[in-house]
C-alpha cells in the first residue's frame, strides 16, 4: 500500500485490490483502509476497494474464506465504494493456471469489469460505504 499522499490530488480515484495471501488480515485491512480512504477523501479523491475473486481447490484458502472476507471488507469500509468482482466471475466464469492465479483473458475480464462499472456503476455491482 502507498506511504505518500502526494499523488492524491482532488478527483483523482484510488482502487485497491489485495490478493488471497491478505484474506486473514481482515482488521489490518479495515483499519488502514478506513484510516488512507478518510485522508483522500479530505484530498477530495473517491477510494474503491475490489473484492478478492474466487479460487479452484486453492490448498490454503477457500471460497468460503473468501466471501467472509469479501462480505466483512464491504460492511466495515467507511466511505469506500465496493466493487464486486468475486459475484461477477463467479456469474460468468473464470478459470486459474495454478487453483489461484488467473491466466491473461481472466485478468484482462477483471480490468474491464472496474473499467466498466468505473466509467458507468451499476448499483447492484457497486456500492458505496
Amino acid at each position: 500500500m502507498c506511504s505518500e499522499n502526494r499523488e492524491i490530488v482532488d478527483n483523482t480515484s484510488v482502487i485497491l485490490l489485495v490478493g488471497i495471501n491478505d484474506v486473514h488480515n481482515l482488521n489490518k485491512y479495515v483499519q488502514y483502509i478506513n484510516e488512507k480512504a478518510k485522508e483522500w477523501t479530505d484530498l477530495g479523491a473517491s477510494t474503491y476497494f475490489v473484492s478478492v475473486g474466487p479460487v479452484e481447490n486453492a490448498s490454503y484458502v477457500t471460497n468460503e474464506q473468501i466471501e467472509s472476507f469479501n462480505a466483512a471488507m464491504e460492511a466495515n469500509l467507511l466511505g469506500v465504494t465496493y466493487i464486486d468482482v468475486y459475484e461477477h466471475l463467479m456469474e460468468t466464469g473464470y478459470s486459474t493456471v495454478d487453483g489461484t492465479h488467473y491466466p491473461e483473458d481472466v485478468s484482462v475480464e477483471i480490468y474491464n469489469y472496474i473499467c466498466l462499472l468505473y466509467t458507468s456503476p451499476s448499483p447492484r455491482d457497486m456500492r458505496r460505504s
